[in-house]
C-alpha cells in the first residue's frame, strides 16, 4: 500500500461520505483520499500482485493449513488461513496476522488472549471487506445476528470495511463481546449498522465489552432510506450502544440517518420519537470518551446525537467533536450525569438551534456555538465562545456577529470570533492537557498555532 501526503487544505470537504474521491486509476490500482482523523492519505492496492508486509500468520479467502511460521515472513497461499478466528487461534500474544484483499464472510473470533493480545491488520481498508447474509447470531438466542464478534479479549483489528448492506437489528455490524477490543480505521457500512459495545440481554452472558476503542473509519451508508419504527428481526438498535466502561470512540464520520415515524403502524411512540440516538450509554458505561467525531449534516434522530439513559454517567468527556444541525433535537441529552462530564473544544453547527440537555453541571471549556449551551454553574464555563448575548464565566457571545463556522464541516477562518478566543497554555488548561484536547485538533493539527488555542474542533493554521 503506497501512502503519501498532499498538499491539500485541511478542511478540503469531498463529496459523499465516507469522505473519500477517487483521484487516478493505473495499472497498479486505484488511488483513492480520504478524509478523516489525521489528515489525507492517498492509497492504492498490490494491483493482484503478492501482498506486503510480513506477518507470523496470512489470512485469505481461501485458506491452507493455517500455519504460524514462528517469526514474520512473506505471503504464502499454501499455508495461510481461511478466517480471522483460525488465524487468531494460530497466534500467540504480541504477534500479527494480515488479510488479504478479498470479500469475506461473518467473522465471530473466540479465545482470548493478554496484553499485548495479537493483531489481524487488513492490507487495505477498502479491500478487506466482511459482507455477507448475516444467518448467525455471536450468542446463540441472543435474537440478532452480526457480521464481527470480537469474543476474545485483547484483540485487534485494523484497516477492514464492515458492509451490512440492507440488514437490519440491534448489532448487526459489530458486537464487542470481549474486553479491550481496538478497531483501527475501521468501516462499518450499510443502511442502519448498528453496533452493540458488550450487552446485558441474558443471552450474551459473556459479552464485556469493557475498555473498547475504535479509532479512525466511517460509520453508515451517505443516504440510507429512513429506518422503520419496530423493524425486525428484533428492533433497530441504536449506532453505537455502549453498555460497559471504558470505550473511547475516536475520528469517527457518522452519516445521517433519519427516521419514517409512522412505520410499519402508525407512531414510534407515544411522543413520535424513534429515539434515534448516535451513542447511547446504558448500564456500567462509565469512563467513556468521545473525542474528534464529524457529524455529517442532514440526520434527524429525535433525541440527541448523545443519550444516557442511565441513573449516572461518570467521568464522560466529549472533546473535539463537530455536531452539525440535528433536525428537531437536542445535540446532547443526559438526564442525569456526575459533574465529571467535561465538554471541551467542540463545535456546534450555527445555523441549527439545537442544545444541551444535561442534568448535570458540566464543565464547558473552548466550544463555540449557537444560544446558550449548557446551563449550569458558570464558574465551570470556561473560554466558550456562543452567539447571542449573556454572561457567564469566562465566555464570550457575540452578539449577531457571525461565528464564522462553514456548516458543512465545521471548520473556521481567521475571521472567526473562535480564532485565538479560547485557553492560553498553561499547568492547568485543558487544550494542551493529555487527558483532554490533548494539543491537537480534530484533524490531527498541533494546537495552538498561535499562542491561543481556538475555540472549537478546529485549529486554524494561520
Amino acid at each position: 500500500m503506497l501512502s503519501l501526503d498532499l498538499p491539500l487544505p485541511r478542511h478540503w470537504l469531498l463529496t459523499g461520505s465516507p469522505y473519500k474521491k477517487v483521484l487516478a486509476t493505473a495499472a497498479t490500482g486505484a488511488a483513492v483520499l480520504g478524509l478523516g482523523y489525521g489528515g489525507f492519505v492517498a492509497t492504492t492496492g498490490n494491483g493482484g500482485g503478492a501482498p506486503e508486509g510480513t506477518a507470523h500468520v496470512w489470512v485469505d479467502t481461501n485458506g491452507g493449513s493455517c500455519t504460524n511460521t514462528g517469526s514474520a515472513v512473506a505471503y504464502n497461499d499454501a499455508t495461510a488461513c481461511g478466517s480471522f478466528d483460525a488465524a487468531w487461534d494460530a497466534m500467540s500474544n504480541g504477534q500479527t496476522a494480515r488479510i488479504v484483499n478479498g470479500t469475506y464472510g461473518q467473522q465471530f473470533i473466540t479465545g482470548d488472549k493478554t496484553a499485548p493480545g495479537a493483531k489481524l491488520i487488513g492490507e487495505s481498508k477498502a479491500g478487506v471487506r466482511i459482507e455477507d447474509t448475516i444467518t448467525e447470531e455471536c450468542y446463540a438466542a441472543f435474537g440478532a445476528g452480526t457480521l464481527l464478534c470480537p469474543d476474545a479479549n485483547y484483540t485487534w483489528i485494523e484497516n477492514v470495511t464492515v458492509d451490512t448492506n440492507e440488514e437490519d437489528g440491534p448489532s448487526p455490524g459489530s458486537l464487542i463481546a470481549g474486553q479491550n477490543v481496538t478497531y483501527k480505521n475501521v468501516d462499518i457500512f450499510g443502511w442502519w449498522p448498528d453496533i452493540s459495545v458488550g450487552s446485558t440481554v441474558a443471552e450474551c452472558t459473556g459479552c464485556d465489552g469493557t475498555n473498547f476503542t475504535w479509532d479512525g473509519g466511517t460509520w453508515g451508508d451517505p443516504a440510507p432510506p429512513p429506518r422503520n419504527c419496530g423493524a425486525e428481526p428484533g428492533g433497530n438498535g441504536e449506532p453505537v450502544w455502549i453498555y460497559f466502561p471504558g470505550a473511547t470512540i475516536n475520528g469517527i464520520t457518522f452519516n445521517p440517518q433519519t427516521v419514517d415515524l409512522e412505520e410499519p403502524e402508525g407512531p414510534c411512540a407515544p411522543d413520535d420519537n424513534a429515539h434515534l440516538e448516535y451513542l447511547r450509554l446504558e448500564s456500567a458505561a462509565d469512563n467513556v470518551t468521545y473525542s474528534n467525531n464529524t457529524f455529517v449534516p442532514g440526520a434527524a434522530s429525535g433525541s440527541g446525537y448523545i443519550f444516557f439513559s442511565v441513573a449516572t454517567v461518570d467521568n464522560f468527556k466529549i472533546i473535539g467533536n463537530y455536531f452539525a444541525d440535528n433536525n428537531a433535537s437536542t445535540w446532547i441529552q443526559a438526564g442525569s450525569c456526575t459533574d465529571s462530564t467535561v465538554i471541551a473544544y467542540n463545535t456546534f453547527d450555527p445555523t441549527g438551534d439545537d442544545g444541551a440537555n444535561l442534568g448535570c453541571d458540566a464543565t464547558w471549556v473552548g466550544n463555540v456555538g449557537p444560544n446558550f449551551q449548557g446551563a449550569g454553574n458558570c464558574a465551570d464555563h470556561i473560554k466558550n465562545v456562543w452567539s447571542g448575548s449573556g454572561s457567564c464565566g469566562t465566555d464570550t457571545f457575540v452578539g449577531a456577529t457571525s461565528l464564522g463556522i462553514d456548516p458543512d464541516d465545521g471548520t473556521i477562518t481567521s475571521s472567526s470570533p473562535a480564532f485565538n478566543a479560547a485557553e492560553t497554555p498553561g499547568a492547568s488548561d485543558y487544550c494542551t492537557d493529555s487527558a483532554y484536547v490533548n494539543s491537537i485538533d480534530r484533524y490531527g493539527t498541533e494546537r495552538p498555532q498561535d499562542t491561543i488555542c481556538d475555540a472549537g474542533s478546529f485549529e486554524v493554521i494561520p
